[in-house]
């Protein structure tokens, strides 16, 4: 019985493509190497933005002053927030969406949290495959050149985002080397 993911991509093959492999990244709330920097920045910057809330409500100004102050303020406290912990809950909601697949042609990637989009890496022309593997034997495998700051800041990198961030790659994967062994396995049969 085909995965979630298997159903998805083989809606988006060729007539007489071939399909080797499909799946998903972890799901659920996945911490990384930059929360140990946004989870502290986070609660200072909210903790400091409700201090700045109490003192606004404290000060002696007109009421118009104090509900613009208190907007400006909430919004940062937003902000916060989003640093402390939401951005986790729209990263799992990403990889929700998020499928991946080697074909005997192409890598793909199927990502987007309002709009889908579809991202094709052909095997023949793919010159960088980088592989990044825990002890547990997840990991990511990224395709092209991998910036430094990729490896520092990964919560940066979220599928779907496009831009100075987005690396492609098939993020927070089980059973990594298999699949990676398996893109070399494909690339060398397309060649």
């Amino acid at each position: 019985m085909p995965n979630a993911a298997e159903t998805i991509i083989r809606l988006k093959l060729d007539a007489d493509e071939r399909l080797i492999w499909s799946g998903q990244p972890k799901q659920g709330i996945q911490l990384q190497l930059a929360d140990v920097f946004f989870i502290p920045v986070g609660l200072f910057w909210t903790t400091f933005m409700i201090f700045a809330a109490i003192a606004i409500i404290g000060q002696e100004a007109d009421l118009g002053s104090k509900i613009f102050g208190l907007i400006v303020i909430g919004l940062f406290i937003l902000f916060g927030l989003f640093l402390l912990g939401g951005r986790l809950w729209v990263d799992a909601a990403l990889r929700r969406r998020t499928y991946y697949a080697v074909t005997d042609r192409r890598i793909i990637i199927i990502s987007g949290l309002l709009r889908q989009k579809l991202q094709s890496i052909f095997l023949r022309t793919l010159s960088d495959i980088t592989l990044t593997e825990t002890r547990g034997g997840d990991g990511t495998i990224s395709f092209g050149p991998v910036p430094l700051w990729y490896y520092c800041w990964y919560g940066l990198g979220w599928p779907g985002m496009g831009g100075a961030f987005s690396v492609s790659c098939f993020r927070l994967i089980d059973r990594v080397r298999e699949v990676y062994n398996l893109i070399l396995q494909a690339q060398r049969a397309a060649s």
